[in-house]
């Protein structure tokens, strides 16, 4: 009986999720720019109107690179504060992402329209859209929230499109467009060394040394087999070996520490440091590692094999790989405007070795967009242009909130430090990347549950500041919004 109470309760509250929450489209220019240009496209957003009172306040959430994620507008700390305010939330895709696509292909040539000043534009086009489509909101006030990119676009839509955009909650958002970042891996380096103690940073030391000895000797058959390696090494092409070691570190810095949360960290510590078997010490600390980073991590994947190819991104069809997962528009992005090249730097400060400098991630942008397009001049200037237009790490904003976890390794990449008085930064200790969007809990760290509280009174007080403000009527629809495009 309780079986049957608690699934028909279960039915009963994924038809209420489904009924507050609508999938709909926009048509949004494909080129904002060209006022001559008739090219049109459907941009996907969702919808949450369960709160929504005539005239309340608009909340909209800005998709990271990917498909957009219905998580935030269904709950967390900007649903509870729409709850408290009569707010309408909104979560907007990113073009070129899920099922926003303006283009027939992702060839080079269509890929011109992937650019921060028409994804600013589209933010501009649909706050006026939703003014003026949705009953009371004419002169409803906006805040937009996201996470990394996500966040770093919210922030220069209120640079940008100030009368649209009246406060920005910008959660581990990355505005400093800079080539080279080689803090990231001395970062990702300190996190891991800090919290599962130095005997696990030395492991990493040694694991790392042991690889760069076996292809010095030209004997990798043992490496290949125990990391799983989809194809040999070939120790004679400088290329393949860079793109291992930078393969292993990208996997432990982007897609496990930037994710992790504290005692995560610490508990594969453990399982490198041999904890967690001490009737079975490794033999040596290659062994040891790779207990944790293939028996452990690499297995949670559920990769057949560790594969460091990375041609299939030049793959150009949006019914690819490199396309529905997001990946060839997002190296487009950081080849051309976002940079932030996570170089090994010579070593310095961190394990994985000195083989992916610059010139490994330019051959890289060049073989999977276009060679002779990409020289090093090529890159730092177009990079450099997006600091140029929006002030780097010292953008002209207020109402801005930027929030930072201390372990995230881009945290350098946004503002550590209050901007002004109107727009202060928060570096959260023990936090990771973009923790603090989820509802507040009293079990939550103490700082996370500070900075969720500082969120809510700021957007609240932007709320009555922009309210007190002389309203301005939003652009149409046809409108050519924010003028002349920069040259790319």
């Amino acid at each position: 009986m309780l079986i049957k109470y608690l699934g028909a309760l279960l039915v009963l509250l994924c038809a209420s999720v489904d009924s507050q929450l609508q999938s709909r489209v926009i048509e949004l220019r494909t080129d904002h720019f060209n006022p001559l240009s008739t090219s049109r496209f459907d941009a996907r957003y969702l919808e949450n109107s369960e709160h929504y009172q005539s005239g309340g306040p608009i909340f909209i959430y800005i998709s990271d690179s990917e498909e957009v994620d219905s998580q935030f507008i269904l709950s967390g700390a900007m649903w509870e504060i729409a709850r408290d305010v009569g707010g309408h939330l909104f979560a907007l895709e990113h073009r070129y992402y899920g099922e926003s696509l303006p283009t027939e292909d992702t060839s080079v040539d269509n890929l011109r329209w992937l650019t921060i000043h028409q994804s600013l534009a589209d933010i501009a086009q649909f706050v006026a859209f939703v003014r003026a489509n949705y009953e009371g909101a004419i002169n409803s006030r906006v805040i937009l929230w996201g996470r990394g990119y996500g966040g770093a676009l919210a922030t220069w839509a209120r640079q940008k499109y100030p009368n649209a955009v009246d406060g920005v909650w910008a959660s581990s958002a990355r505005i400093n467009a800079i080539t080279e970042f080689p803090e990231f891996m001395s970062n990702t380096f300190h996190t891991i060394n800090s919290i599962g103690g130095p005997e696990c940073g030395d492991v990493l030391h040694e694991a790392f040394r042991f690889i760069e000895n076996a292809v010095r000797l030209r004997d990798t058959e043992f490496i290949e087999q125990r990391l799983n390696l989809c194809s040999p090494i070939n120790v004679d092409l400088e290329e393949d070996v860079a793109s291992l070691m930078y393969k292993i570190a990208e996997d432990i810095g982007y897609v496990f520490v930037t994710n992790a949360r504290y005692p995560e960290i610490d508990e594969k510590c453990f399982i490198i440091r041999g904890v967690d078997a001490p009737e079975n010490p490794a033999e040596n600390a290659f062994e040891a590692f790779a207990r944790w980073y293939v028996d452990d991590f690499r297995n949670s994947l559920g990769d057949e094999c560790l594969d460091r190819e990375e041609s299939f991104l030049e793959n150009i069809e949006w019914n690819t790989n490199a396309t529905r997962t997001g990946r060839r528009q997002s190296l487009w992005m950081l080849c051309t405007q976002l940079g932030g090249f996570a170089v090994a730097n010579e070593g310095e400060n961190h394990p994985f070795g000195w083989r992916f400098d610059i010139n490994f991630f330019r051959q890289r942008c060049g073989q999977i967009f276009n060679q002779e397009l990409f020289t090093q001049s090529f890159m730092e200037q177009s990079i450099a242009d997006t600091n140029t237009l929006y002030g780097g790490l010292r953008p002209a904003v207020y109402r801005v909130f930027f929030t930072h976890g201390e372990m995230d390794p881009q945290r350098n990449l946004g503002p550590n430090e209050d901007l002004n008085a109107n727009s202060p930064a928060v570096v959260m200790s023990l936090q990771s990347f973009g923790r603090d969007f989820g509802s507040p809990d009293e079990t939550d760290y103490v700082v996370l549950q500070q900075t969720k509280a500082r969120a809510r009174e700021l957007i609240m007080q932007w709320l009555v500041d922009a309210a007190e403000e002389i309203p301005t009527e939003p652009p149409s629809e046809t409108t050519t919004v924010g003028g002349p495009e920069p040259a790319e």
